[in-house]
């Protein structure tokens, strides 16, 4: 390899944020959504997931360490091609802990 080509794939976006602007995720706060696709990155402070939803194909979102854990165990178990088929109704909601500190909780298919 020459060094075009790794520093290319040091810089290469995934797939799934290609033709896809960054999304800000409080826009999706306290109103349902479908993850129908995520994937990892490594950042400095470990993997985080990156994800799209079903209402919105222009853009891509970072999820926080809940969901990147949430959506491991999903893929894990095998069920990652669920969710690109079936899509994930998820609702993300700011909450204060006990702490007294904000957090998003993630509740995967809030409907009930």
């Amino acid at each position: 390899m020459n060094l075009r080509q790794i520093a290319s794939q040091l810089t290469a976006q995934l797939e799934l944020m290609q033709g896809r602007e960054k999304g800000n995720t409080e826009a999706l706060l306290n109103t349902p959504v479908t993850i129908n696709d995520f994937d990892y990155l490594e950042g400095d402070d470990g993997t985080y997931a990156v994800f799209t939803i079903k209402e919105d194909t222009q853009q891509f979102y970072f999820g926080n360490s809940i969901l990147t854990g949430h959506l491991q165990e999903l893929e894990a178990k095998g069920f990652k091609n669920a969710v690109q088929g079936e899509g994930l109704p998820t609702l993300f909601e700011q909450k204060r802990s006990k702490q007294n500190r904000t957090y998003t909780k993630v509740t995967f298919y809030p409907e009930g």
